[in-house]
């Protein structure tokens, strides 16, 4: 079975379905630490449980196998909003 990340980058579930993925680890036998159950790192992990909104950038960073990192720091320079970085992904309201 694909991890959360992996099937958002192949578009197989949106960022809102994480919580039915965090829900699931809860009530599975897993063995994995709930980061790589999600399919991120460690420091990734951390960065989404300081900021939530941080996920589409995780996201993207394993879509273009970058560090999320630098991700953040050029949406910065550029003046993005997360919301604007995977818009199809953000919810299940948005049309692409």
């Amino acid at each position: 079975m694909a991890d959360f990340i992996t099937l958002c980058v192949r578009g197989k579930c949106l960022l809102d379905d994480i919580d039915d993925y965090v829900e699931a680890w809860h009530g599975c036998d897993s063995s994995l630490p709930l980061h790589s159950y999600l399919g991120m790192s460690r420091p990734e992990y951390s960065l989404w449980m300081m900021d939530p909104d941080i996920l589409p950038f995780i996201v993207e960073a394993h879509r273009q196998h970058r560090n999320v990192n630098e991700l953040i720091d050029e949406s910065c320079q550029a003046g993005q909003r997360f919301h604007q970085f995977t818009p199809n992904l953000v919810n299940k309201n948005s049309s692409s």
